[in-house]
Order: C-alpha cells, then structure tokens, then sequence
C-alpha cells in the first residue's frame, strides 16, 4: 500500500488513524527485537540471558499479535542489547514516514554502547566540558574570594561601562529611528488546520524490507 493511500484513509477515518497508530505501535517492538537478533546471530535464548528474561518473554515480545509488552520488559530487551529505547509521542505524518520508511538494514548494524564508546568522540568531548566546567568555577571562587572589588578591578569595569555606553551611542545614531514590521500576510482561515493531502511532506518510496502493513 501506498504511503498515498494510506494518508487518503487516514484523512477519511478517525477510527482508521487511531487502530493504524495502534498496529504500528504493537509491532514496532517485534519487528525490532527480531531483526537485531537475526544480524547478530543470536537465538531467543541468548537474547533471553543477555537481557535477564526467559525465553518466553522474547518469544512473546517478537510476535507481532501479542501487544501486551511492559516498558519494563522493553527496557530489559534493549538492555540486553546494550541499546537504548526512545519512547515519544509524534504527528501522523512522521509515523507514516518511519512505518513505510524503514527497513531491517535501519537495525541490522546498530552499535553496542561499547562499541560506540570506542569509535566516536564523546568521550573527548565530555572531558573538554569538564576542563571548561573547572576553569569557569575556579573563575568564580576568585570573585567569591574578593577578587572583583579590588580598586583595580572596579575602575576597569568603570571604564568598560562608558567605553560600552559610547559603541551604542554611535551605533544608534548610525541606524536611526527603529521599525516595526507588522506581518500583514497573517490570516485567520477556518480550513487552515483540516488534514488534507496538502497538510504533509512529501513522501518518497520506501525501499523493500518494511514491516507488513496493518489490516485495520
């Protein structure tokens, strides 16, 4: 089905979007757990031990049909991962995008934490934070010390003060008189929010390997 189709449906029928978000909900979880564990060539057992379940639990949490998983077990499965999960609530249009959009390849190569950990630069990164964070407080438990009220320090912020107030000053007499512009191509339209075709980015093709679509 076309991501077209789809869209017309959804702007016929309120029911259709709301058991559409729904199928798509109870089968993102599956689809996922199934395809990582396939790339990675691990059985429901391994994946159950990983993520501190029984088989049973990842059993039921890759069936498509069953709906019913805990944010708790979905935790523990990406746990057993070593993945995250983002839980988030999103319009219409990009639900349909990620659901005709995405592929087993989408997951298949997903990195550990360890992994990640290895290959990127966020671990630099949060160690140039650390100096900075040092440096700004060190910064601070001067002035707290007096450091600021010394005579020499105030006569330099008084001379920073006029130095500041002349720059505007001139500035201003550069500029002139200041505008204000009013935006007159505001309306108020009772169509403005219906959910037409027109109301959604354009959708390119999905590529093969997207989940089955819903009977709904």
């Amino acid at each position: 089905m076309s991501i077209t189709t789809i869209w017309r449906k959804l702007v016929r029928d309120k029911r259709y979007r709301e058991e559409y978000a729904i199928a798509m909900l109870k089968r993102m979880i599956p689809y996922q757990t199934r395809a990582i564990r396939k790339k990675r060539g691990w059985s429901q057992a391994k994946l159950a031990d990983e993520a501190k379940v029984t088989q049973g639990v990842i059993s039921r949490a890759e069936d498509p049909d069953y709906g019913n998983l805990t944010l708790t077990t979905i935790g523990r499965i990406a746990a057993g991962y070593d993945l995250a999960v983002i839980v988030k609530l999103v319009p219409f249009s990009e639900l349909v995008r990620y659901c005709e959009n995405t592929s087993e390849r989408d997951f298949a190569n997903l990195p550990t934490f360890e992994a990640e950990n290895a290959t990127n630069h966020l671990s630099q990164e949060h160690g140039a934070v650390e100096q900075e964070a040092s440096r700004v407080l060190l910064g601070s438990n001067r002035v707290a010390t007096g450091a600021i009220n010394s005579p020499v320090t105030i006569q330099k912020v008084s001379n920073e003060k006029a130095r500041s107030g002349m720059r505007r000053e001139r500035e201003s007499t550069k500029r002139g008189p200041s505008l204000t512009v009013h935006n007159v191509n505001e309306r108020s339209d009772d169509n403005a929010g219906r959910a037409t075709t027109n109301n959604f980015p354009f959708f390119n093709s999905a590529s093969g390997g997207q989940p089955n679509h819903p009977s709904v």
